[in-house]
C-alpha cells in the first residue's frame, strides 16, 4: 500500500520553539534537537518515496488501464510526500531560525546594576508613571513628536504617559536642569547635545542606559542594535565617563557640498569633486566674474572646520591623550588653500551675513556652498519656486582616499537620575521612539536623518519626494560624529572665530589652530 508523508513538523516546531524560549537556557539544545528532526524527517520522507516508485514499477505489469490509473495514484501521492517533505524542511529551518533569533537577544551580555539607583528592574511597576520630557521642538517638529507621544500614551501596555514640553532653547534647557540637580525639580528626559549631557554627569547626574539597552525583556536584541547607525551610537558612549551609554540619539544631521549640476555640465564636468584637487579646480572654472558669479562661498563655521579634518582622515580631538587636534595637517590643509582660492586665485569669497551662501546658489551666483543637510528642504523649496528652476545635487566633502568620510551631528535623548519607575518609563518610550517605523514618521516631520537603517523602508515615498535627502541618506554610512565632551559648545564658537581669522584676515592656520587648541583644551570639564 503507497503511503504518505509525516507532515506534523511545523507543529512540532512550534511547540518545542514555545518550550525552548521559556528556558534561555536550553536554546542551543532546541536547536541542535529541532535540526536533527528535519534531518531524520526528511531521511524518513524520502525512504516514502522510494518505496512508493518501487511499488509503481510493480503495478507496470499490470494491465494497461490498471497500470495507467495507479501510476496517476501514484503520482498524486509522491507529488503529496514530495511537498510534504519540503514543508517538514522549511518548517524546521524556520523554528531554528526563530530559536537562533531568540538566542541573538539571550547573548547579549548581562550587565550588573546598582538597584538603589535602578531598582530591582523586573518588579519595577509602571503603571500610571508620567514622563516629562523637556525638549525645543516647535513647528512640523512639534506636531511630528506628538503624534508619536500619542501613539505610545495610547498603545503603551504599561500605561505610562509621556508628557512633552518646549523649554526654550538648548542652553536653557540645560541651564534649568543644572538648578534642578539642585533642587530636585528635573523631568524624566532631557533633549541635549553631548557637550551638555557630559556635563550633567559631572554631577553624576544622568543614568547610564546600558542596564536597560541590554535588558533581556526591555532593551534591543544585538539585530535592532546593529540596526542602529554606528556613529549615531558611539556618539552616545562618552569617552570621559568610560564610555558609559549616558543617551540615546534622538536624529542627526550631515555637512554635505551642495552643487549646481547645471553650470557643472555646462563646464564639461562629469560629477562633482572627489579630491581637493578636483574641487579647486572646478571652483575656478565655475568663477565668471562677468555674470556676476563665483565658484565657491565659504561660510566659516565650526562643523566646516570639524568636516574638512575628517574628510582628510584626521580628527579634531585625540581620545588616546584627552586633548584637541585642531591642528592636524588635513585641516591646515584645507584652510591653506581655501585662502590661496580667495587672495589669489579669487575664486572664491567668506559670507559676510547668515545664509548668504544659501541665497547665492538659490540665484544661481555660486556653484559650490557648504552646508547641513538640515538647510535642504529650504534650498528644494526655493529652487523649485524659480520660474527657471536648476539642477543640483548634494556630494560628499572633497576626501583624501577611496571613501569620504562624512561628518555628522544632533542631539540626545537622556534620563536624569530620579526615581526607578520614571526612569525606566523613559527608557521604554525611548525605545518606541527610535524605532524604525516611528523615525520614519519623525523623518517626515524634521528632515533630520533616521537612527535606525531599516527605517529606509518605510522612507520609499519621501525618497521620491526628496530625492536630495535620498543622496545625502546614502551616505549615511560613511559618517562620523562630531566630538561628545564637556565644554565642546563653548569650543566650536571659538572655532567658527579662528576659522573667520584664517579666511578674513589671512592669519596662518596652523598658528590660528595651535591657539584654538590651547583655548579649546582649557574647556574640557568645565
Amino acid at each position: 500500500m503507497i503511503k504518505s508523508a509525516k507532515i506534523y513538523i511545523p507543529l512540532f516546531c512550534f511547540i518545542f520553539l514555545m518550550s525552548a524560549c521559556a528556558d534561555t537556557t536550553n536554546l542551543e539544545t532546541a536547536l541542535q534537537v529541532a535540526q536533527n528532526e528535519s534531518s531524520a524527517l526528511a531521511t524518513q520522507n524520502a525512504e516514502l518515496i522510494d518505496e512508493n516508485r518501487r511499488e509503481v514499477a510493480a503495478l507496470e505489469t499490470k494491465s494497461a488501464e490498471e497500470a495507467s490509473a495507479a501510476s496517476t495514484r501514484s503520482a498524486l501521492i509522491l507529488a503529496e510526500a514530495q511537498g510534504a517533505a519540503e514543508e517538514a524542511i522549511s518548517g524546521a529551518q524556520a523554528t531554528s531560525e526563530a530559536i537562533a533569533a531568540a538566542a541573538t537577544r539571550s547573548s547579549l551580555p548581562d550587565v550588573t546594576y546598582d538597584t538603589r539607583t535602578y531598582g530591582v528592574i523586573d518588579e519595577l511597576d509602571l503603571n500610571g508613571v508620567v514622563v516629562q520630557w523637556w525638549h525645543n521642538h516647535s513647528g512640523r517638529q512639534l506636531a511630528a513628536l506628538q503624534d508619536i507621544v500619542d501613539e505610545f500614551n495610547n498603545t503603551n501596555q504599561f500605561g505610562i504617559i509621556v508628557e512633552p514640553t518646549n523649554e526654550g532653547d538648548l542652553e536653557t534647557i540645560y541651564e534649568k536642569v543644572l538648578v534642578g540637580f539642585s533642587t530636585g525639580d528635573l523631568p524624566g528626559m532631557v533633549q541635549a547635545t553631548q557637550s551638555q549631557m557630559a556635563f550633567y554627569q559631572t554631577n553624576e547626574g544622568l543614568i547610564n542606559l546600558e542596564p536597560y539597552f541590554t535588558h533581556p525583556v526591555y532593551g534591543l536584541s544585538q539585530v535592532e542594535i546593529d540596526d542602529i547607525f554606528t556613529a549615531f551610537l558611539d556618539s552616545e558612549r562618552l569617552p570621559q565617563y568610560e564610555n558609559q551609554l549616558l543617551g540615546m540619539p534622538q536624529d542627526r544631521s550631515m555637512e554635505l557640498l551642495v552643487y549646481n549640476a547645471d553650470i557643472l555640465e555646462s563646464l564639461n564636468y562629469a560629477g562633482p569633486p572627489r579630491s581637493l584637487a578636483e574641487f579647486e579646480e572646478m571652483a575656478c572654472q565655475g568663477t565668471n566674474r562677468n555674470l556676476g558669479r563665483i565658484g565657491f562661498q565659504i561660510d566659516p563655521t565650526s562643523d566646516a572646520l570639524s568636516a574638512y579634518s575628517f574628510a582628510s582622515g584626521y580628527d579634531i580631538f585625540d581620545y588616546e591623550n584627552n586633548n584637541f587636534t585642531y591642528n592636524n595637517p588635513g585641516a591646515i590643509e584645507f584652510a591653506e588653500n581655501f585662502q590661496n582660492l580667495i587672495n589669489r586665485r579669487r575664486c572664491a569669497v567668506v559670507v559676510e551675513e547668515r545664509f548668504a551662501d544659501q541665497k547665492a546658489f538659490i540665484e544661481g551666483n555660486t556653484l559650490f556652498i557648504q552646508t547641513s543637510s538640515a538647510n535642504l528642504p529650504f534650498l528644494t523649496a526655493e529652487i523649485d519656486g524659480l520660474e527657471e528652476p536648476f539642477n543640483w545635487n548634494v556630494a560628499p566633502i572633497p576626501f583624501v582616499g577611496y571613501e569620504p568620510t562624512m561628518m555628522v551631528k544632533g542631539e540626545s535623548l537622556t534620563i536624569p537620575k530620579t526615581a526607578p519607575e520614571e526612569q525606566l518609563a523613559a527608557w521604554i518610550f525611548i525605545r518606541h521612539f527610535i524605532s524604525p517605523e516611528q523615525q520614519a514618521r519623525w523623518v517626515r516631520g524634521s528632515n533630520a536623518f533616521p537612527v535606525r537603517v531599516s527605517s529606509a523602508a518605510f522612507l520609499e515615498s519621501y525618497f521620491q519626494e526628496n530625492p536630495k535627502y535620498r543622496s545625502a541618506f546614502d551616505l549615511l554610512k560613511y559618517g562620523r560624529h562630531e566630538l561628545s565632551v564637556t565644554g565642546f559648545d563653548a569650543v566650536t564658537d571659538e572655532a567658527a572665530k579662528a576659522y573667520a581669522e584664517i579666511l578674513v584676515e589671512g592669519e596662518p592656520p596652523d598658528l590660528v589652530l595651535v591657539n584654538l587648541n590651547s583655548f579649546a583644551n582649557q574647556q574640557l570639564f568645565r
